[in-house]
């Protein structure tokens, strides 16, 4: 049977670039998501905002045991996690260049030694409006070879970088999704309404970054 769903427009409206959730990956046809420090248990959670046709992976708040580069996720985890069938292709969320692809063989469920990302490819992505922001998407946990650019290469919009696997630190298959504000581990919250539509001197946001907005295909 096909339905359709909304899917997450991740970041449709961050300074005006235009990020969108279907264009780094194929439609899933479930978004739960692995609690990071529970992984190696069936333990899944739904997302914190629970309005059906949202989610919500980020707190959006500081908490008193956050260091402030991990002051703004709900449990120190730097990313949001989609869990998707093997072998899904993963397409790049806008244009860019990419700086950094690892290829890692080993799945290491629950273990933080050797690269966690496991298989992954960074993109840089140009400068965008008056605030001059860089920003770098990371996509990880790629099966194991399955990168199909290299280091230096521009790619564009929905281009395919690779598919989904559980190398590294990763429990099931899933892509690990994150937005960089620099190359050096400062880390967005691609969900933040504040952050997104005011913190950085771009247009009103008309919706909630949140809302799914994008309709796609799913078999069910």
């Amino acid at each position: 049977m096909v339905r359709m769903v909304k899917l997450i427009a991740a970041l449709a409206l961050i300074v005006g670039i235009g990020f969108h959730a279907n264009n780094f990956v194929e439609a899933a046809s479930w978004y739960f998501f692995v609690h990071p420090t529970s992984e190696t248990s069936p333990n899944y959670y739904y997302d914190l905002d629970r309005r059906v046709n949202y989610m919500r992976d980020w707190t959006g708040w500081s908490c008193s045991n956050c260091t402030d580069v991990w002051g703004h996720t709900y449990d120190q985890h730097m990313g949001t996690d989609y869990p998707l069938a093997n072998g899904r292709p993963i397409r790049s969320a806008q244009q860019g260049t990419v700086t950094e692809v690892v290829n890692y063989q080993y799945n290491q469920c629950g273990v933080n030694t050797g690269p966690v990302f496991g298989t992954y490819v960074k993109i840089r992505h140009p400068a965008h409006g008056s605030s001059g922001k860089v920003y770098y998407t990371t996509y990880a946990h790629m099966t194991y070879q399955s990168p199909a650019v290299t280091v230096g290469q521009n790619v564009g919009i929905y281009q395919y970088l690779g598919a989904v696997g559980q190398t590294g630190n990763a429990c099931g298959y899933h892509l690990h999704w994150a937005v960089e504000e620099t190359n050096l581990g400062n880390y967005v919250d691609p969900f933040d309404k504040g952050l997104v539509c005011g913190f950085y001197g771009s247009a009103p946001c008309s919706v909630e970054p949140s809302q799914l907005d994008e309709d796609v295909e799913l078999d069910n």
